[in-house]
């Protein structure tokens, strides 16, 4: 059988419960906790990222008015014209 460890006389019980003691394996559980969750937040959001495409609108032009003709264009050519 386990024997009860007497209360000390001197010390309430809610102060021991109010803080409790940080101890170096308790500060280094949180320290892996927290690298843990930003190695993964840092491989989550570039995919996220990836995934998910960014707002874009499309052009307002409902007909465009070329500068050149298209027999002007050789065949098996091409010419960048804007919108």
């Amino acid at each position: 059988m386990t024997e009860l460890q007497p209360e000390s006389e001197g010390t309430p019980m809610s102060q021991d419960r109010a803080r409790p003691k940080t101890t170096r394996r308790t500060f280094v559980d949180w320290l892996m906790g927290t690298s843990a969750g930003g190695l993964l937040l840092a491989i989550l959001y570039p995919v996220g990222r990836y995934i998910v495409p960014p707002p874009s609108s499309e052009s307002a032009a409902l007909s465009v008015t070329l500068s050149f003709k298209p027999d002007d264009v050789a065949p098996n050519s091409a010419t960048i014209f804007k919108f």
